[in-house]
């Protein structure tokens, strides 16, 4: 199994079986186009969609589309061959593959997907958003909404987790990705939602509390950061 880190909360999952991308808006390389291709967006928001991407990849394979129902109207019929819109707590089968989706502390989906024994869990803005700006009373009730939102996942195996850690929160960016460590306990933690800016997760191992987590380094886009064929 390979995961490759495409740009910001964009990663391509390659299995034995498929292939899972979840919110690509850059563009993707090395698809066996043999294998189908699941691809999951999160929202619209524009640091997670991207239309012309997602219709480049609809050209090339003969993909599956996994969007939140907000999303609905938002592309024109007959884009995709396939399009499902989802929302929150909903399970989809094919194949092999369940898909689970969550909610969020913004907007649309966020997903646990499971391909045979492995469980993905992809965040899309599912994210403890403490801003400085905030009141100390959003600020509690942000913390409280992303608690409640987690402890749904209780019980349920993650094998890798795609948590946001979050450059624009600064010292508060840790947040969700320490409370997902110690509440859901996910075998991998990839951080996401850096908007480029790889540099802040360079020391990211000296904020997060790991316990029997192991954290992968994500430093460029286009990057493979796991290959389970590698010792």
């Amino acid at each position: 199994m390979k995961i490759k880190h495409l740009y910001h909360s964009g990663f391509q999952v390659e299995t034995n079986s498929c292939y899972l991308v979840f919110d690509p808006i850059s563009d993707m390389e090395s698809i066996d186009s043999k294998k189908p291709v699941h691809v999951f967006v999160s929202h619209s928001h524009g640091d997670h969609f991207n239309l012309k991407i997602l219709k480049k990849i609809a050209q090339l394979h003969d993909a599956r589309f996994y969007m939140s129902q907000e999303m609905y109207g938002l592309i024109p019929n007959h884009t995709f061959k396939t399009a499902h819109y989802l929302s929150h707590y909903e399970q989809f089968s094919v194949d092999d593959i369940v898909v689970d989706t969550y909610g969020t502390t913004d907007l649309g989906n966020s997903y646990r997907v499971r391909v045979g024994e492995t469980c993905f869990f992809h965040s899309g803005d599912l994210n403890w958003w403490h801003w400085e700006s905030m009141t100390k009373s959003e600020q509690a009730q942000e913390a409280n909404d992303y608690i409640i939102e987690i402890n749904k996942l209780l019980g349920q195996a993650i094998d890798f987790a795609f948590v946001p850690v979050d450059p624009r929160l600064k010292e508060h960016a840790y947040l969700a990705a320490n409370y997902f460590i110690e509440t859901l306990h996910p075998k991998f933690l990839l951080p996401m939602h850096a908007f480029g800016e790889y540099s802040f997760y360079s020391n990211l191992q000296n904020h997060l509390k790991m316990h029997s987590t192991t954290l992968i380094k994500v430093v460029d886009k286009n990057q493979i950061v796991f290959d389970s064929t590698m010792k």
